[in-house]
């Protein structure tokens, strides 16, 4: 019932609005639309707004669902968002597009209607927001998104966990690592023979069942560990490094909590040579043949990466 009665306001409030996104309406397909809000630049007058740019994953809690979703909660581009799904459910469209309306009585909070769904944010002061979970493609969907602001953009790798891959239903989830700003110098000699600029991991995200979970133990710093197959160094941190084509999200031995409850797990995904390639601190192991390693809440099971975005 809460559902039905905020998407009926959401209508009612967009029956009533005037059209706050010309920019994007100019464009006349849903892939030029989407292009268009993914394509957005944060606006320096908002670097201090808790209002902006927001980018961050948008999931189904069955797995079937999954991809990057921009919101932008100005005038100035219109009041819009989109999806661009690298997982999609029972063959529908990749590219998703909502228009957005300002709540009137509370202009901290917006409601974005599309043809495939509808969710309500709030806005806040700790750059995240708040995000009212609504159907989306007729499923359970949440949505985790972050403040973009200049220098301080948000990247993504998107994957799932289980403990038979081959036979799903049993131990499931997604699994996803996001990097919304803080970097890491790496002084030369150690990632590279410069200094390199490493994106730390700030959180992780998963779901079990019907239920999503934030890591409780902040950025992925407390841990740190030995990279023996390509470094041969020490690392104090989990990062994402992208350049020329070479990618690659490393992390050994870490511990997350989750709903106050420990998981391990290591991985090290990298693309070189035209492909994606796992690999272990034990170097050629059976999980450098594509997975990594997760264990949590008394179940162990295989990490897999589906995707790296926007690194």
């Amino acid at each position: 019932m809460k559902k039905l009665l905020i998407a009926i306001v959401a209508i009612g409030l967009a029956a009533c609005s005037t059209d706050n996104s010309e920019d994007v309406q100019l464009q006349t397909t849903t892939a030029d639309r989407v292009a268009a809000i993914m394509d957005l630049e944060p606006d320096p007058e908002f670097d201090n707004s808790n209002s902006g740019l927001f980018k961050g994953i948008i999931a189904s809690y069955d797995l079937k669902t999954k991809g990057t979703l921009a919101i932008n909660t100005t005038e100035k581009g219109g009041l819009v968002a989109a999806a661009r799904l690298h997982k999609v459910n029972d063959g529908l469209e990749r590219e998703v597009y909502f228009e957005g309306v300002q709540d009137v009585s509370d202009p901290d909070r917006f409601y974005f209607i599309g043809d495939r769904g509808s969710f309500s944010i709030v806005l806040n002061n700790e750059k995240r927001l708040i995000v009212e979970h609504f159907d989306f493609d007729g499923t359970d969907s949440y949505v985790v998104a972050y403040k973009r602001s200049r220098g301080g953009d948000v990247s993504l790798a998107m994957g799932t966990f289980d403990d038979d891959y081959a036979t799903p239903g049993g131990f499931e989830g997604n699994w996803d690592a996001i990097h919304r700003g803080a970097v890491y110098t790496s002084p030369a000699g150690e990632h590279s023979t410069f200094a390199t600029d490493l994106l730390i991991i700030d959180e992780i995200v998963i779901t079990q069942g019907s239920n999503m979970y934030i890591n409780q133990d902040g950025a992925q710093t407390n841990d740190s560990f030995t990279e023996t197959c390509f470094y041969n160094e020490t690392f104090p941190h989990v990062w994402f490094y992208d350049t020329s084509g070479y990618r690659e999200f490393i992390g050994y031995n870490q511990t997350t909590t989750f709903a106050t409850r420990v998981a391990t797990w290591s991985l090290a995904y990298y693309f070189f040579g035209g492909e994606f390639i796992y690999d272990t601190p034990a170097c050629g192991t059976s999980e450098a043949a594509g997975y990594g390693t997760f264990s949590w809440d008394g179940n162990n099971g295989r990490l897999r990466v589906d995707t790296l975005s926007d690194l």
